[in-house]
């Protein structure tokens, strides 16, 4: 072969490299500039949020690489409200949040993994109060996944707000993927807080780690939420007779924990989440929900050891108030939002590999109902026979 023969397939390769690029990714750039409208809650309430800064500077800063650092929480807070045609609608990210995890989250992931965040329609209201049509409302305390943002679980938060419960989940630094304070600066998940990136005995070890430090926070901000004047308006709404907590994946795990060891909470729901040795064999005395993603085709040491434990859970449960239900088919991450935030590509891709087998409208639609209705009966006081109405999936 000749060397012009050499030199044009070399152009040719040129050529084709940014051409092959520019179709596969073309179509991802147009996706992440498309607008979502996340689902509309159900229920017969409108949904307002609040969010803000919780701050202590007599308490201490959870897993910070800063001894005697203040403790701070960022505060999620859905609740009832009364539709009003002047109320504004909640951006789904704050702007100063989405400029930080634009920033951070790197080119591909946000221009072509990814809709743009500015585009992701919620329901919720702002600058709107909380109904009057009920003098109280039941907590329901919600908990993320490992470093993922309350905010990435709206959906669920929106479609209990819109039946009454007042939902309030936090963000805490060093631990999150990001906290954004109101003066623009930011601080982002400590590599030594990543179990993720960890296995064997040193993400077990880390992960109890994790589920302690979320544990001791969520009781610190609820006695800061109901017992303290500068939350009185929203503390003279909550019924505290009446607190749940619901958690996703390792936020499941802390669900459990949290159940287990603080009085003020009547019942909890773990979400696709693992649970450790010290609560699966022990149980609790309290009204409690294992709602599972489909893990039929998994055959993981780490994820039979996960469902064997939440099997024992089950048994030391009272057999009159536990529930555990499958939705064959769901993917874990798409309990939360995520399937709603990532592009038609992304998602066909991943019922291509068989990684996501369901609609995530209808997987979300599927886990607001089920986990409304458990917590209506034990709560709410809704007949138990509701719980036998629910769809088998």
């Amino acid at each position: 072969m000749s060397v012009r023969w050499v030199l044009k397939i070399l152009a040719g390769v040129v050529v084709a490299i940014p051409l092959t690029a520019c179709m596969m990714l073309g179509p991802l750039y147009v996706e992440h500039h498309r607008t979502v409208d996340l689902p509309h809650p159900t229920g017969s309430f409108a949904v307002g949020r609040f969010t803000g800064l919780l701050e202590s500077d007599h308490d201490k800063q959870l897993m910070s690489p800063n001894p005697g650092e203040a403790r701070r929480a960022f505060l999620w807070i859905w609740y009832p409200a009364d539709a009003s045609p002047s109320a504004k609608r909640c951006d789904y990210i704050p702007a100063n949040w989405r400029a930080v995890l634009d920033e951070t989250r790197g080119t591909i992931n946000r221009y072509f993994l990814s809709v743009d965040l500015t585009n992701i329609k919620d329901q919720s209201l702002c600058g709107v109060d909380i109904s009057p049509r009920q003098r109280t409302y039941p907590l329901v305390l919600l908990r993320a996944g490992s470093s993922a943002l309350t905010a990435q679980y709206t959906v669920l938060a929106e479609a209990l707000a819109s039946h009454g419960y007042i939902v309030m989940g936090f963000d805490a630094p060093y631990r999150s993927e990001v906290v954004v304070f109101p003066d623009g600066s930011y601080v982002q998940r400590l590599p030594a807080n990543d179990a993720e990136a960890l296995s064997g005995e040193r993400q077990i070890e880390l992960g109890r780690k994790l589920i302690g430090a979320w544990e001791a926070d969520t009781s610190w901000v609820l006695d800061q939420v109901t017992g303290t004047a500068a939350f009185a308006r929203l503390r003279d709404r909550i019924d505290v007779q009446k607190i749940a907590m619901v958690g996703h994946s390792l936020g499941g795990a802390t669900a459990a924990q949290f159940c287990r060891d603080d009085a003020r909470c009547k019942a909890g729901v773990d979400i696709d989440g693992v649970v450790f040795p010290d609560v699966s064999e022990k149980g609790m005395n309290k009204p409690f929900f294992i709602l599972l993603g489909g893990h039929s085709l998994e055959n993981g040491e780490d994820v039979r050891q996960a469902l064997a434990g939440l099997t024992s859970l089950y048994d030391h449960l009272p057999p009159e108030t536990r529930l555990q239900m499958t939705i064959t088919g769901a993917n874990h991450f798409n309990f939360s939002d995520i399937g709603f935030l990532k592009s038609r590509g992304v998602q066909q891709t991943f019922q291509f590999l068989g990684l996501m087998k369901m609609d995530v409208t209808q997987q979300a639609a599927l886990t607001s109902l089920y986990v409304r209705t458990f917590l209506d009966v034990h709560l709410m006081g809704a007949p138990a026979d509701e719980l036998q109405k629910l769809p088998a999936k």
